[in-house]
């Protein structure tokens, strides 16, 4: 019977269980990120927009909250994608070129589909940038 102790595809691994308990957890390097956010936009106005969604997005759709006192730089280096989603999401309105706002928005549709999609990413991460995208990301936008 399928699952039980004899199930011969069960006695293949080392615990007679599930593979997924073998494996440790993958760490991912989103370090590109950085680089690729320097060629789009600058560092003053990536703070600016960082702080607009934290003091005016934020209290309105509260889909992730930062405790006070964090700073864009610090979730720049824990969280590149929430930082990449926050920008891309903020940019809309925030007097920045239009060129500007679609290559935060291709940048962000980019790594999502890079860490989702071919790399099967899961993270606390990729779903705090969806939730962010989800509120804040413009439906007008087609950017194909």
């Amino acid at each position: 019977m399928a699952g039980s102790a004899g199930d011969p595809t069960l006695q293949q691994t080392p615990t007679g269980g599930s593979i997924y308990n073998e494996v440790g957890p993958i760490i991912y390097d989103h370090s590109d990120i950085d680089a690729n956010l320097n060629k789009i936009i600058s560092v003053e106005d990536a703070e600016r927009l960082f702080n607009r969604y934290v003091n005016q997005i934020c209290p309105q759709f509260p889909a992730v909250p930062f405790p006070p006192g964090t700073t864009a730089e610090d979730v720049r280096k824990q969280k590149p994608i929430l930082f990449l989603a926050i920008l891309s999401g903020s940019s809309y309105g925030a007097n920045l070129p239009a060129e500007t706002q679609v290559a935060l928005e291709r940048e962000f549709r980019d790594v999502m589909a890079t860490s989702i999609w071919k790399t099967g990413e899961k993270s606390l991460q990729l779903i705090q940038a969806l939730q962010v995208s989800s509120t804040c990301t413009q439906r007008h936008c087609n950017l194909m």
